[in-house]
């Protein structure tokens, strides 16, 4: 949820001109992204080794390296013709795109949350 509001903070901070408080700005939430993303991602691998059965760890890591390596050509693609298909200021857009992917972000971690509530310590692999 920290992160969500911060990509949508970065939306209206791209609207601040570029002045010395307009790149502390984004400086100082570059610095907090970074300091969150590390924050967030080290107890949520201890949280998946520890609730992922052994055996099952292997394929569940792979599918969310695969997953997040696929997503980073798909959306370069898909902002790459945003920016070339729309006729607003590069810069009004930059805005709206921060600001929609923090709003859905967030939508996603509340939806998630109960995900979090599974037992996957009584997860098993079926055999074929």
């Amino acid at each position: 949820m920290q992160l969500g509001l911060l990509i949508t903070l970065f939306g209206f901070v791209v609207l601040i001109p570029a002045n010395f408080l307009g790149i502390l700005a984004v400086y100082g939430l570059m610095f907090i992204s970074g300091y969150l993303i590390v924050t967030l991602n080290v107890p949520y691998t201890v949280w998946l080794q520890k609730n992922i059965p052994h055996q099952l760890q292997g394929r569940v890591f792979s599918v969310m390296s695969t997953c997040g390596m696929a997503i980073m050509p798909i959306s370069i693609l898909l902002f790459g013709y945003l920016f070339d298909l729309t006729a607003v200021s590069t810069v009004v857009l930059c805005s709206i795109l921060f600001v929609a992917t923090g709003m859905l972000l967030i939508i996603f971690t509340i939806m998630t949350s109960k995900l979090s509530k599974l037992k996957l310590n009584e997860a098993v692999i079926i055999p074929e």
